[in-house]
């Protein structure tokens, strides 16, 4: 999924792009045609619809956050509106202030409540749906990796060493670009 954070663009095209990637590479790709064959595959592109519309009117292109109007005002976009569908989930909510915020006008403010916005709503009704086995959420700030947990800064999680031998480093990826040495054959995974 992407877009959660509505003026992040380019997350939303890194979707799309992986979704196209999918779909006209199926076919004529073993790899590809292998994967969409064996799994299936959910792409939500743009997951905070309202604040990325938002962000095409003037003056609110680095909009962050949903369109709640958390005063009631009747006036969507005021700085004290909004909440931010990535800090909204139940899981951890409201644990401190690390990673979230209770401040209205804070651009990571987690909600009123667990699970109080429609995006966070409708994507835990897709993962009641589906049983997914793993979720990638992109976004495009800061040029970081980040895994799970989450939902705090600078508190390292006991998985920590692992994740990071998974991610690699810049001068030795832990991703391998060769379609010559993949094999396959992904009936073993």
């Amino acid at each position: 999924n992407a877009l959660q954070h509505a003026r992040e663009w380019l997350a939303g095209e890194t979707c799309r792009r992986s979704l196209d990637y999918f779909v006209t590479g199926y076919g004529d790709n073993a790899r590809i045609t292998r994967l969409v064959d064996t799994r299936e595959l959910w792409f939500v592109c743009v997951a905070n619809p309202d604040g990325y519309e938002y962000t095409f009117t003037p003056g609110n292109r680095l909009w962050r956050k949903n369109m709640a109007d958390n005063d009631g005002d009747g006036v969507r976009g005021e700085p004290n509106d909004g909440v931010d569908p990535n800090r909204n989930f139940a899981t951890n909510w409201g644990l401190d202030e690390e990673g979230a915020s209770n401040d209205p006008t804070s651009e990571t403010y987690r909600g009123p409540s667990p699970d109080s916005e429609p995006e966070t709503k409708a994507m835990k009704k897709l993962w009641d749906r589906v049983d997914f086995v793993f979720q990638k959420n992109d976004h495009t700030a800061a040029e970081l990796l980040l895994w799970p947990q989450g939902f705090q800064k600078f508190t390292p999680t006991p998985d920590n060493a692992i994740f990071e031998a998974l991610a690699g480093t810049d001068a030795n990826s832990a991703i391998k670009d060769d379609e010559e040495t993949f094999d396959p054959d992904l009936s073993s995974e």
